[in-house]
């Protein structure tokens, strides 16, 4: 018997089947979620900043149709925030200035805090490791990255956002207690003296107080920096996805 539906009804039909298939897979997602919430010590961060780039990578690298890649990273940054928040609180402290691309980067889920300034935003970060603060670019006059340098073993940074940009300069850099990963295609961030000669392909980002931040092409290892002589790393982040 012929069908009654129109060709655009039909269509829709077929969306409504993809959304259901989608649905789907997010709560079979999410029980996973669950059995791996179970099988990791307690209290432990579960965020992995570096894994959630190589997964976006990956897509961006995979999406040949129609869907645009800010659509594309949002979403995915949307679903993998729900989900790290499905383990245990996730809380996020920053200067006012910050909140807005902070909640575009990371989604709904997270706690978002502001403090008055980012020295305060720090000092939370420091008095509680379990919370992440998201920090200007550095800059002279912006030099809480001396701070941790300050710091051996402590907070350090972990990403750069928004993740998708046309800067050369990134708005904020995430710093948290979390282990560095490589992610195959990263920067790191290193302060040396100021009178140092700058490591081979390294970049000068900031200067303060006879010392200055530099980044350099790709992960390096505390071994690595060693080897510079006097200086200190303080983080690195996966190189964000350009767009012209």
């Amino acid at each position: 018997m012929p069908s009654s539906l129109s060709p655009l009804d039909l269509l829709r039909q077929e969306i409504d089947a993809i959304d259901d298939s989608m649905h789907d897979l997010l709560m079979r997602r999410a029980a996973l979620v669950g059995r791996i919430r179970a099988a990791k010590p307690p209290g432990r961060n579960t965020l992995r900043p570096g894994r959630e780039v190589i997964v976006l990578r990956r897509l961006l690298a995979r999406n040949d149709g129609a869907y645009p890649a800010s659509a594309l990273i949002r979403l995915w940054r949307e679903i993998m925030g729900s989900f790290a928040a499905m383990q245990g609180d996730v809380t996020i402290t920053m200067p006012p200035l910050l909140e807005a691309v902070a909640r575009r980067h990371f989604g709904g889920a997270y706690i978002y805090r502001t403090s008055p300034s980012e020295d305060v935003a720090l000092n939370t970060l420091l008095a509680d490791g379990a919370v992440l603060a998201a920090l200007p670019w550095p800059s002279t006059l912006s030099n809480w990255w001396l701070r941790l340098a300050e710091h051996e073993g402590g907070p350090r940074v972990v990403s750069a956002i928004p993740f998708l940009t046309r800067r050369v300069d990134h708005e904020a850099l995430i710093v948290a207690n979390l282990e560095l990963e490589s992610t195959g295609d990263d920067r790191t961030l290193v302060v040396i003296s100021s009178t140092a000669q700058l490591p081979g392909g390294a970049r000068p980002v900031a200067a303060a107080d006879g010392r200055q931040l530099v980044e350099v092409a790709g992960f390096l290892s505390q071994e690595d920096v060693a080897l510079l002589g006097d200086a200190v790393r303080i983080g690195v982040y996966a190189t964000p996805y350009h767009t012209e």
